[in-house]
């Protein structure tokens, strides 16, 4: 996600982390600083309001959101989204997102 952020980021794109449930504000950057991650912003949903409000049924989940708020693309677990293929997709949807 954060090779995702660096080669995206931009005031049309952004990468942003939401912590569940029992995860911390503190556990959440500590998770950070372990990986060496600083350029995401990092979220949490306490009490579960914005998961169960979305569809999330589990863990990870990445929701693809235009910039008119409609949710445009959805995958349920692990992927590698600094990989060349998730970076050509993410930048497919970025430049294709005023159609949403």
């Amino acid at each position: 996600l954060s090779k995702l952020e660096t080669e995206l980021g931009d005031e049309t794109f952004e990468v942003v982390t939401i912590a569940t449930m029992r995860n911390s504000t503190k556990s959440i950057q500590s998770f950070f600083d372990k990986i060496d991650v600083q350029n995401l912003s990092k979220h949490n949903d306490p009490n579960g309001a914005l998961s169960r409000s979305m569809g999330v049924l589990g863990l990870p989940t990445t929701l693809i959101i235009s910039k008119s708020g409609k949710e445009i693309g959805r995958l349920l677990g692990d992927a590698d989204w600094g990989s060349p293929d998730a970076i050509e997709l993410m930048s497919a949807i970025k430049t294709a997102d005023h159609q949403y």
